[in-house]
């Protein structure tokens, strides 16, 4: 199919075509509208929440009890994962599995990196990447 079919197809029909499927899930209109259509077209959809240390606690509750209100379990229909392993990711239900990072030692480049911005204004962007670590717990383990 191409782009111009596209624009002409129902999402029923995009799940009948397309019977599994993985959805970025905010918890959000459109992608739970879409969570939705996947799963009312019997779509075998695998949606995935992210969270960062940066959003508020009740983000992922709510995306957790709509994925949920919608026919989704956690972890075999919908996996949530977080970024570095703060205490808070222990204490949820089901316990977030981590990508965690060496935040220390990404403040350490980065102050670097802007150090040399400052000392040499026409210096090239670099980029830096760091280890991490991948800790599987029950938000994406299957049982």
């Amino acid at each position: 199919m191409d782009c111009r079919e596209a624009g002409d197809m129902t999402l029923s029909r995009f799940f009948r075509e397309n019977p599994r499927a993985a959805l970025g899930f905010s918890g959000g209109v459109d992608s739970a509208y879409l969570l939705y259509a996947a799963l009312t077209a019997g779509a075998q959809v695998k949606a995935y929440y992210v969270k960062s240390p940066f959003q508020p606690r009740f983000e992922l509750e709510d995306a957790r009890r709509l994925a949920e209100e919608l026919g989704a379990r956690i972890p075999q229909d919908a996996a949530v994962m977080t970024f570095d392993d703060y205490p808070y990711s222990r204490f949820t239900t089901p316990e977030l599995t981590v990508v965690d990072i060496d935040v220390r030692d990404m403040g350490a480049q980065a102050a670097k990196l802007l150090a040399d911005g400052i000392r040499r204004p026409n210096f090239q962007t670099q980029t830096y990447a760091t280890a991490s670590n991948l800790i599987i717990r029950a938000s994406t383990k299957r049982r």
